[in-house]
């Protein structure tokens, strides 16, 4: 008895995390968040509990609190971490800071139409990482240069200082999960919660509940990107770091900034869309 015991537990399935399905009737009672908590596989259900719950009740005060919770946990780079890290890590935070204005979004492409996009919400929610590159040699003559590629990497965990009237939300793996069981994942049957089912309607009037938070908006696949625009693809130096270039996402289209070095800070210099999805 003990043997095949044994044996059905080494035979068993595994069930992975990503095949977790959430399940509205077993987590109904939701527990109380106390301040201070980092966000977990646990944390994750309950938040996930507590913004269905929101918009079922159709509560404000309830989707408050989802973000105030998520306010909490986002906790930007300490000084002490940043002067710790490379210094292309440094660079690229602090190019990044200047780039990233998502209530004047003009300044990329010289168009005035986006700027009510992020007007009166209260977060804007940051990519979760970037990539960055060293090059030999920036000809920003060459579109979409990835030559002489010397030093690559990633930033993980990215929690840039924002400017800004918006406070800042930093994106993970567990709120990309959160917001895959509210809002679904694509055009048709969006997802489901337990029983629940979310149609691309429903999932539509979700995001709307959403709005006076944050803003999310939908790719041509119907899929749903929640980073506040603009998103930064990667960022490259030259190898004295006096020049950079960003490539770039805005919404249905993209393109490419220069930056310099100078007076001790770094300066946009030009920026331009060159692609349209």
């Amino acid at each position: 008895m003990k043997l095949l015991l044994l044996l059905s537990l080494f035979l068993s399935p595994v069930i992975e995390a990503k095949d977790f399905v959430y399940d509205s009737t077993k987590y109904l009672k939701i527990k109380p968040y106390i301040k201070g908590t980092a966000m977990n596989f646990r944390e994750t259900r309950y938040q996930t509990s507590r913004l269905h719950s929101a918009f079922s009740n159709k509560s404000d005060s309830e989707l408050k609190q989802v973000f105030a919770i998520w306010e909490d946990q986002s906790k930007e780079i300490s000084k002490e971490s940043f002067n710790s890290m490379p210094m292309v890590f440094q660079h690229a935070y602090l190019i990044f800071e200047d780039f990233y204005q998502p209530q004047n979004l003009s300044r990329l492409h010289q168009s005035e139409k986006e700027d009510e996009f992020y007007k009166n919400i209260l977060y804007y929610i940051i990519q979760s990482k970037i990539r960055i590159r060293v090059t030999t040699d920036i000809d920003t003559k060459t579109k979409h240069d990835l030559s002489n590629i010397a030093y690559s990497t990633e930033i993980l965990d990215f929690k840039p200082h924002i400017k800004g009237d918006a406070k800042p939300l930093y994106f993970n793996h567990y709120y990309k999960r959160v917001f895959k069981s509210f809002l679904g994942s694509n055009g048709k049957i969006m997802g489901d919660f337990g029983s629940q089912k979310i149609t691309f309607e429903d999932s539509q009037k979700r995001m709307d509940f959403l709005d006076t938070h944050v803003k999310f908006f939908r790719g041509q696949d119907s899929s749903i990107i929640i980073p506040s625009q603009p998103e930064v693809t990667s960022i490259i130096f030259n190898k004295n770091f006096t020049k950079a270039k960003i490539h770039f996402s805005l919404f249905y289209e993209g393109g490419e900034a220069e930056y310099e070095y100078k007076n001790n800070k770094w300066n946009l210099m030009k920026s331009e869309l060159t692609w349209i999805a």
